[in-house]
């Protein structure tokens, strides 16, 4: 955490006992880039100066069991479309910032705005 506060210049003071136990409980299927990952958008999400169960945007499991709001592919589903819904899962997530967003895609503001315009003029 202390890493990721340094980067995006954050100060928090620490994780919540509510979000430490969503961290715990948590079926880690990507180990421990999934866990950075996680306190990265963690830390620029959060608002105060401790992180909480809703700046990590995981669901509670039971005994390792998936979480229900994983990002799951369909059958047929292209490419194009799992990015498009990636994208807007992300801004989701940030309420909406752009730089917050690309961020957390590893894109440039500029792809990320190209793609936004891309998909509303294709809609």
């Amino acid at each position: 955490m202390d890493k990721y506060c340094r980067l995006n210049n954050k100060k928090i003071s620490g994780i919540d006992q509510a979000a430490m136990e969503l961290l715990l409980n948590y079926a880690w299927e990507g180990n421990v880039r999934e866990l950075e990952n996680t306190m990265e958008r963690a830390v620029l999400i959060s608002g105060g100066p401790y992180i909480l169960p809703q700046d990590l945007l995981l669901e509670p499991t039971e005994h390792g069991a998936e979480s229900t709001d994983a990002f799951r592919v369909k059958a047929g589903c292209t490419v194009r479309d799992m990015e498009k819904e990636l994208i807007y899962r992300t801004l989701d997530d940030v309420n909406h910032n752009r730089t917050q967003a690309a961020e957390l895609l590893g894109i440039s503001i500029r792809t990320l705005r190209n793609k936004l315009r891309e998909y509303k003029d294709r809609s």
